[in-house]
């Protein structure tokens, strides 16, 4: 998990957000949901919302096997997040230290090939 104190935001950037969803998730309304209203709130510039089940060729391409998938800035996050988490992570985007926590998590998460 992101430790917020460590750190430091940029208050001035809003980086994009990417969501995969489908229609039959049970988690994809509530995180949908969250990065809607953090649009609202400035905290993400833009979001772009896919249903899988119509456009399931861009899973194909991203190599995305799981949905709610959400992409901030370059930060990849599978599964369900709560708004917290992701406006965390927005918050931190673009940011070496929120590289840094990313790796961390990734790694202890055993996914290594998102580092590489």
């Amino acid at each position: 998990m992101l430790d917020t104190k460590l750190v430091e935001s940029d208050q001035n950037h809003a980086p994009e957000a990417l969501m995969l969803l489908g229609t039959h998730c049970s988690h994809c309304p509530v995180v949908l949901t969250a990065l809607a209203e953090l649009v609202k709130q400035g905290v993400i510039a833009s979001l772009e919302a896919i249903n899988l089940e119509k456009k399931p060729d861009v899973a194909e391409r991203l190599g995305v096997r799981t949905v709610p998938w959400v992409r901030i800035g370059w930060y990849e996050l599978e599964g369900l997040h709560s708004k917290a988490e992701l406006q965390k992570w927005a918050e931190v985007a673009g940011t070496s230290d929120g590289d840094i926590a990313y790796f961390s998590e990734v790694l202890a998460a055993g996914q290594v090939n998102k580092v590489l």
